[in-house]
């Protein structure tokens, strides 16, 4: 084996003592928990690194070795140090014939000197001083107790210091711990309600910052009539309407009866107290969809999944006696043992199950169904580079909160389905050309039917 071979290959070997490609950090750790012996690529470093078990940990330690090993001024180490901070990699580099010379007259071998070279070369990618690394270590470890130990408060905090996207994000992390704003504790911003997240009164669509202030200072409400009755003045019908729509009243609702019935006892009070004569057609129709919309559409942290709303899983259940519900929630429904249909699941899964197959290298192509609201289609037709025509139907179907591609093959002309209608598809999953996944169907149709595709499935 040459001696440039042997250079490589014990460069790879940080620890050469235990002839493992052992990364640095893990290192660190197996000597700190005494698993591992201390073990130095040279005794010169023995002084410099006995502080971190033989590891560059801090910018400091990278100083020592330059001044007390290569001969650099604490000057001239201060400046080599600021270009790591920086990620100045010729600036670096260039650092590197000095300390092969000086390494060389101390009678270091070339291997070790390459070695300590790409060290401080790698260290440049993430190295910190040692009183930042000190700081973040503590910040880090307090934020993590607080939110193993005190998720809601954690969360909490993390909501009301985040700008909007983050916050979109969160609340798809957070799920239902995220409710509505309440009225019984209404605030301008996210607080903890019982053992949820309330949202603050801006999440509501259609809610100015006066009558949001007067909602505030008014409340607490113990009642839809309380609530009427303390703000005769200080809102609208229209404000009304937004925050039924959101489903800021439910909380209110008697646990009697369902959520439609309350919603229409809700305007009735309102018709009778206020004497409201009109309503607005989306506030009149309370059929389990529009409910589900309505929330979409004027609640800004909305956070359902269309087929985890438990009445629209009661109408489908009912509209399709052939499936049985799983009581999971990322698969809600299942077509009994149909091997070409296995399941009817929200839009999230598809990603899922893409996932699991290329963990397990599975070439079988994925098929599944699901049901969801038609958001759009257009139609592209072409020539391939083979002179072959072609056609397709692009469709975006939504879950209530995440979307998913969809291509129809060989389809003439766009489907004309309103949107926001309650559509089923069965096709393949792929991954698609941004990454996502996307769905080759095979079926698409709209919800109201499907009697003929009960009786094929039972």
């Amino acid at each position: 084996m040459g001696i440039g071979q042997s250079v490589d290959k014990k460069i790879k070997r940080v620890y050469i003592k235990y002839k493992t490609e052992i990364s640095g950090t893990e290192f660190y750790l197996k000597v700190r928990s005494g698993e591992l012996e201390a073990n130095y690529l040279h005794p010169d470093l023995d002084t410099i690194l006995s502080e971190t078990n033989g590891v560059f940990v801090y910018q400091e330690s990278v100083m020592k070795f330059l001044v007390e090993i290569v001969g650099y001024s604490w000057e001239e180490a201060d400046q080599i140090r600021s270009a790591i901070a920086k990620k100045k990699r010729d600036v670096i580099v260039s650092v590197f014939d000095r300390i092969r010379a000086a390494c060389s007259d101390r009678r270091w071998d070339r291997a070790s000197i390459e070695i300590i070279c790409q060290q401080i070369l790698a260290f440049s990618s993430y190295g910190f001083n040692k009183s930042h690394a000190r700081a973040y270590s503590e910040l880090g470890y307090i934020t993590m107790y607080l939110k193993h130990h005190y998720p809601l408060e954690w969360w909490t905090a993390e909501l009301n210091n985040s700008d909007e996207n983050k916050i979109r994000h969160y609340v798809t992390i957070l799920g239902d711990k995220i409710t509505p704003p309440s009225l019984h504790a209404p605030a301008d911003r996210f607080t903890i309600v019982g053992n949820r997240i309330a949202a603050p009164m801006s999440a509501i669509k259609g809610l100015g910052p006066a009558s949001i202030k007067a909602i505030i200072n008014k409340g607490p409400y113990f009642s839809v009539e309380d609530f009427i009755g303390k703000m005769s003045g200080g809102i609208t019908s229209s404000h009304f309407w937004a925050l039924l729509k959101a489903g800021v009243f439910d909380e209110m609702a008697s646990k009697n009866i369902s959520m439609p019935e309350a919603r229409v006892g809700f305007i009735d009070l309102l018709k009778k107290i206020k004497k409201v004569k009109t309503i607005p057609s989306e506030v009149s129709d309370n059929s389990p969809l529009n409910m589900f919309l309505n929330q979409r559409d004027t609640y800004k942290c909305f956070n359902k999944a269309l087929l985890l709303d438990p009445l629209i899983r009661a109408e489908i259940s009912a509209i399709w006696p052939s499936m049985r519900e799983t009581k999971r929630n990322d698969i809600p429904f299942a077509f009994g043992t149909a091997p070409t249909i296995p399941v009817i699941a929200s839009v999230a899964v598809a990603e899922k199950l893409l996932e699991s197959q290329e963990r397990s290298e599975n070439t079988d192509r994925i098929k599944v169904a699901m049901i969801g609201l038609f958001h759009s289609s257009s139609h592209r037709s072409g020539i391939s580079k083979r002179g072959k025509p072609w056609s397709k139907v692009d469709v975006i179907l939504s879950d209530g909160i995440s979307s998913i591609e969809c291509v129809f093959w060989d389809q003439k002309k766009s489907l004309r389905y309103p949107v926001n209608s309650l559509v089923y598809v069965m096709g393949y999953i792929k991954r698609g050309w941004r990454g996502s996944a996307t769905l080759d169907l095979l079926e698409i149709e709209r919800l109201n039917k499907f009697d003929h595709l009960n009786k094929k499935l039972s």
